[in-house]
């Protein structure tokens, strides 16, 4: 996914007159910013799937419709598939999908990565604020304990190191938990999310949302993405 230039996904959704990337967009654009997205690509028949699915290993399976944020609760994402059942795993979520009437464009099949630690980072442009960027701890924490950080947007490493340390339970042990290379990335990505505030060519990104974003001793990885482009008459 890496080798297309950010402005593909944003020419590609223009073109159509969408202001939502369909998760590859927003993931292709996410790796043209320097920002680590896991192997895989969109697959548009059981035979595709497998293929890709023996290139990777285990993988995650989801659901391709432009306009649908939430695949999760309807059903349309499995993981973790080995390869040998990715033929029939894509069957069914593409007849989940068709049976809801979606205008289906594959399935994204993805390498299984799975992370110490799940953060989320969000990004958007307030009417009262300006650009400001969200940190905290991702997947179902984030829904369950509700504990994010916000900054004015972009930031530097140092601030964004601060963040990092904000969040977390009284302890911080998932911070110092950490290792050097995976806080690292973490703070890299919190950097490029934020810089998007200060390039012109992505003025027209409203929003962006990574969650989970995967944190391991290896780096991290963006494990699901949304973006989320100003409409087309602002």
């Amino acid at each position: 996914m890496a080798d297309l230039t950010f402005r593909d996904p944003l020419e590609g959704v223009r073109a159509t007159a969408r202001t939502i990337l369909t998760e590859p967009e927003a993931k292709r654009l996410l790796a043209a910013l320097g920002i680590s997205v896991p192997r895989g690509g969109v697959a548009r028949t059981a035979e595709e799937a497998e293929a890709v699915a023996r290139e990777l290993g285990v993988v995650v399976l989801k659901v391709v419709a432009p306009g649908v944020t939430h695949k999760s609760r309807l059903g349309w994402v499995a993981c973790p598939i080995p390869p040998g059942c990715v033929r029939e795993c894509f069957r069914y979520l593409m007849d989940r999908a068709v049976q809801a009437g979606s205008p289906v464009q594959g399935v994204l099949v993805e390498q299984y990565l799975p992370g110490d630690v799940e953060c989320i980072v969000g990004y958007a442009r307030l009417p009262r604020f300006g650009p400001v960027i969200m940190f905290g701890l991702g997947g179902l924490t984030v829904e369950a304990r509700g504990e994010v950080r916000f900054r004015l947007a972009p930031l530097g490493p140092a601030e964004a190191d601060t963040l990092v340390s904000e969040v977390g339970d009284g302890s911080r042990g998932w911070v110092r938990a950490l290792s050097p290379k995976g806080r690292d990335a973490l703070i890299h990505t919190l950097v490029t999310v934020g810089g998007i505030a200060a390039d012109p060519r992505l003025s027209a990104i409203r929003e962006v949302d990574i969650n989970p974003l995967a944190v391991s001793r290896d780096g991290c990885a963006a494990l699901d993405a949304l973006v989320i482009l100003e409409p087309p008459e602002a």
